[in-house]
């Protein structure tokens, strides 16, 4: 009887001690700090901009490389991740953008094998400069739920920016947790960050906001798209770009039922505040293109936005076909008004 009750005293402390390693930094900031500038070194450099050029933006939630199986306890292999990586960059590449914003991006994490997935996108599209942001730095993740050794090692990801123009600064606007989250979910919950970085071109300074709003809280995701919408309104720097997995829909397929686009039509309210407050246009012409899922889009939940007193949208798209995500990447190319 003393050794059972001593065993179910113990477990507590277990679990105890078991928390603590799993909430614990599976990097310390010394070894990798939570947000950053860079500089690639790439021997591909792409050329310098010319003075004067348009300006092509993406924005890919390229869900960290795994494909259709992202999101999915489904086993995924290095030759999946690797493919999948060289598959967005040869898109992209045809691209030529200027400025990538990426969304889910794993930072040499175990589930990806160790590929630094910011500096692999770096180096193959030529773009020297960026900037990143942690979302997740943990041990542990109850997901998948099955097999459970895929729940453990090293899991760092984030949000990152890669551009063609030197990045002279970044600050950060931190979301806060759904507060309908049980406190204990919330402990394994990523956070939610917003990128703004202040970049030269043409000598002149731009400030850049890259987004991944809260995807299962209407209420939480509203809340972010004033604060946010709110931040972009206050920057004093006259030329703005925002773009990002908003998690809000502002198109859907037209071959829908009615109750299909009911059921997601709701989540377009984040994008009404957004652009309520900002002013800004979202960089759609008449076509249906939408983003997701990548292998049967069904909806436009990735947006780019831009200020239309400023700028002229010359043209946009996706990349049809691209599964090397969940997500399809958006693009749109824009040239000053004279």
């Amino acid at each position: 009887m003393r050794k059972l009750l001593l065993s179910l005293l113990a477990l507590p402390v277990l679990f105890g001690l078991f928390l603590l390693w799993a909430l614990s930094p599976a990097v310390s900031p010394g070894k990798f700090p939570p947000e950053g500038i860079f500089q690639g070194t790439a021997p591909e450099a792409a050329p310098a901009a010319e003075k004067g050029r348009s300006l092509k933006i993406v924005s890919y939630n390229i869900g960290y490389a795994s494909g259709d199986k992202n999101n999915l306890p489904l086993p995924l292999t290095r030759e999946e991740v690797e493919k999948n990586l060289k598959d967005m960059a040869e898109a992209l590449s045809k691209l030529n953008p200027d400025l990538v914003l990426l969304q889910e991006v794993d930072f040499r994490s175990a589930r990806t094998f160790g590929i630094n997935q910011m500096e692999f996108l770096s180096r193959a599209l030529g773009l020297p400069y960026g900037a990143y942001v942690v979302t997740w730095n943990k041990r542990y993740l109850p997901w998948p739920y099955w097999p459970p050794r895929a729940q453990f090692g090293r899991l760092v990801s984030g949000q990152a920016v890669l551009s063609r123009f030197p990045i002279e600064k970044q600050e950060l606007l931190r979301f806060p947790k759904p507060a309908s989250n049980p406190f204990w979910y919330n402990w394994f919950y990523l956070d939610r960050i917003a990128q703004k970085l202040i970049l030269t071109r043409d000598g002149q300074p731009l400030a850049v906001f890259n987004v991944h709003l809260e995807a299962f809280d209407p209420k939480s995701r509203g809340g972010q798209a004033e604060a946010l919408g709110l931040w972009v309104k206050e920057e004093a720097t006259q030329e703005k770009w925002v773009g990002g997995d908003f998690n809000s829909i502002s198109k859907l397929r037209a071959d829908l039922t009615e109750e299909e686009k009911k059921a997601l039509e709701d989540r377009g309210e984040a994008l009404r505040i957004f652009m309520d407050l900002t002013g800004l246009s979202n960089a759609e012409d008449g076509n249906e293109v939408l983003t997701m899922p990548s292998w049967n889009p069904v909806k436009k939940i990735d947006h780019i936005f831009y200020d239309a007193s400023r700028f002229r949208m010359m043209k946009m798209g996706t990349v049809p076909g691209l599964v090397a995500s969940d997500h399809l990447p958006v693009w749109a190319e824009f040239e000053a008004l004279k």
